[in-house]
């Protein structure tokens, strides 16, 4: 029986619409934690947690250069952007590139920094914002696995609310 890989391969970013292709040099998703309460009553020999919601999520995006579009969008801490990640997710078997499926990301945040930035001689300069995420949407293959969007209290995993 052969090993199938699983490769998560390459990406673009495109914010409101716009394709940054070359100009975003790497991009952290947000990181789904579940926040969880402590349940004792009496009778129950032990303790359980349970569920009780969500934290907040945020994104981490490090620019390859200053970005006149990009640095007027995040000015204004107050305003919202919708972007994506797109890439590839490459399957292997023996060796071989067996199929190819798209992972996409959706998002919807507002910048809760303007980058500073940092020089050196023959490197990209180094600028990093972070993004208050309200909504996240992950699909692989035209699939949604989940979908959050926290204004509009919707939690869908596998089509399930």
């Amino acid at each position: 029986m052969a090993l199938d890989i699983k490769k998560l391969t390459n990406a673009n970013v495109y914010f409101d619409g716009v394709n940054f292709l070359g100009k975003v040099e790497e991009v952290t998703l947000p990181e789904v934690v579940f926040k969880q309460a402590d349940h004792k009553v009496i009778g129950m020999v032990g303790s359980i947690e349970t569920p009780t919601g969500m934290d907040k999520m945020e994104l981490k995006m490090k620019w390859s250069s200053l970005l006149p579009d990009a640095l007027k969008k995040i000015s204004s801490g107050f305003d919202a952007w919708n972007f994506q990640v797109r890439s590839s997710l490459e399957t292997y078997e023996a060796g071989s590139r067996t199929g190819e499926d798209s992972v996409v990301a959706f998002f919807r945040g507002r910048a809760k920094n303007i980058p500073s930035v940092g020089f050196k001689q023959h490197e990209n300069v180094d600028a990093e914002t972070s993004f208050s995420i309200d909504a996240y949407k992950l699909e692989i293959a035209g699939e949604t696995i989940f979908e959050i969007d926290f204004t509009a209290n919707i939690y869908v995993v596998d089509g399930v609310d």
